[in-house]
């Protein structure tokens, strides 16, 4: 039994990936800890599980709201507002005293470093995505992040990703080191390889959806650089009686919503807990995977959404990048598509034609990518982790 330590920038009570690999600790037996920052709307805390708040950016509010366009000011805001937050980090996890620390990204990368040092521990650093080569990710902030994974590369003892091409590009940017993947997928029961197991939710009956229409899921952050655009674009011009439901969060709801009540073939659901989704994806037709080729880490990425959408037994619709177009085309999960509306439409027209069909039982050979098969992964790496010879 070993203590662990959950460090992100994330609030951890929400983030789906924090929250199952703290399982994953837990279920091993082991004493854990995640620390993060609250973020949003005040989430109910767990034993395992605490946000620290910024006193400071509280009160230095004002200041982001009427000198934004004084860029020395909030730059030095800032500092003070990340410094305080990476102090309560740094003493509550002193207190805690961990054996292993599992930092879950860059921004934390300082503080677990630190503490690695200061407790004399473990490090494993978990880059959710190719960290520095993000989205509209500033050219400054990218530069801080290379800057801050290079110097404390020699630090960690064991790095973990979620696709193979981001672990190679970690691994001959920064050195070799001990690596592993572990995928961002779905829990799931041992009964959802059965057939006839009952949805929890049925998106048909939520939104009145007749029979003959199939509905069209995407599931996740509603944000740009998803594909949206281009899936409303075809939803608005498509003839079809298909129909569209999003399920997830993000600054894209308000649009969608406002669609959502001009036309009859769209619909919005709130996100739903992370054990779940699957269960509610399974009432869909077909899932929607469009991701913009709009940076190295969107290239590389293998999203949560597509495992979500293969255990659900989906047929997928996915962008023709190439860890997706591997998965997608190993096991036969769907089809890919060049990200454009007439291509996307001109889909949905052709399953028009396609009969419906039962579903099958869900290809077994899926385990392998199962929340359940990478918790093992984590267990067995936090029992090594602290052998000598590791």
């Amino acid at each position: 039994m070993s203590k662990i330590l959950y460090i992100t920038h994330t609030n951890p009570n929400n983030d789906s990936r924090v929250l199952k690999v703290l399982e994953a600790g837990l279920h091993g037996g082991n004493i854990c800890l995640s620390l993060g920052i609250q973020r949003g709307q005040k989430v109910p805390e767990s034993e395992y599980s605490y946000s620290v708040t910024s006193v400071s950016k509280i009160f230095l509010n004002f200041y982001f709201k009427k000198k934004k366009r004084f860029v020395i000011i909030n730059l030095f805001l800032n500092v003070i507002i990340w410094t305080e937050i990476f102090l309560k980090i740094l003493i509550r996890g002193w207190k805690f005293n961990p054996e292993i620390i599992h930092c879950h990204d860059w921004f934390m990368l300082p503080v677990a470093a630190l503490l690695k040092i200061v407790c004399r521990t473990k490090l494993i650093y978990d880059a959710h995505e190719l960290e520095s080569e993000c989205q509209g990710m500033p050219r400054s902030l990218k530069f801080l992040a290379r800057t801050t994974e290079s110097r404390l590369w020699s630090r960690v003892d064991v790095f973990i990703t979620v696709s193979k091409s981001i672990e190679t590009w970690y691994l001959n940017k920064y050195g070799n080191k001990k690596s592993l993947i572990v995928f961002n997928s779905p829990q799931i029961l041992s009964e959802s390889f059965e057939v006839g197991n009952q949805d929890i939710y049925d998106l048909r009956k939520i939104f009145s959806v007749s029979a003959r229409s199939k509905i069209y899921l995407y599931s996740g952050r509603l944000t740009a650089g998803r594909g949206i655009d281009i899936i409303l674009k075809s939803f608005l011009s498509v003839n079809s009686d298909a129909v569209l439901v999003f399920l997830g969060e993000g600054p894209l709801i308000a649009e969608i919503e406002d669609l959502s009540e001009k036309h009859s073939n769209i619909f919005y659901h709130p996100s739903v807990a992370h054990n779940i989704v699957v269960e509610v994806a399974r009432s869909a037709d077909f899932g929607l995977c469009l991701i913009e080729d709009a940076s190295l880490s969107d290239y590389y990425c293998l999203p949560n959404k597509l495992f979500e959408y293969a255990f659900a037994n989906l047929p997928i619709i996915a962008s023709n990048l190439p860890e997706i177009k591997n998965l997608v085309t190993e096991y036969s999960l769907g089809q890919c598509i060049s990200n454009n509306e007439k291509e996307l439409t001109r889909m949905i027209e052709v399953n028009d034609l396609q009969q419906s069909e039962l579903k099958k039982p869900l290809n077994k050979s899926l385990f392998e990518f199962s929340w359940e098969k990478q918790e093992q992964t984590l267990i067995k790496l936090y029992t090594s982790i602290l052998i000598k010879d590791f």
